[in-house]
């Protein structure tokens, strides 16, 4: 369980480590160890792996419609339940089978004034 912002929600993070570890026994160790202070798995490092795998997914997306004749990059302004506003990026693009993808790319905070 891990507390964030008077709110505990079960995260699946530590999990999802542990399945990546099949086959490398240091990386396990290190994740296993009774000692809570050699764990690696801090919300630096949490977020610092969480980016990492957002770029590459991003790069994977760009990459996927950069070989297409034509795509759709779109915008689109929303609140989250913390009363941010955020700006959401997106690719629509049809593939060699036409059939219509409709990809997320990222959230940006914006302070838009329309």
């Amino acid at each position: 369980m891990v507390k964030i912002k008077d709110d505990t929600r079960q995260v699946h993070f530590c999990a999802l480590l542990k399945y990546g570890t099949k086959g490398d026994n240091f990386l396990l160790t290190v994740l296993v160890d009774p000692d809570k202070r050699n764990k690696c798995i801090s919300q630096v490092i949490k977020n610092k792996i969480i980016q990492l795998c957002n770029t590459i997914l991003q790069q994977k997306i760009i990459n996927k419609f950069n070989k297409l004749k034509c795509f759709l990059v779109f915008g689109v302004e929303t609140t989250d339940i913390s009363i941010k506003e955020q700006f959401s990026i997106c690719v629509h693009y049809i593939d060699e089978k036409n059939i219509l993808y409709d990809d997320f790319l990222v959230f940006l905070h914006s302070k838009f004034d329309w």
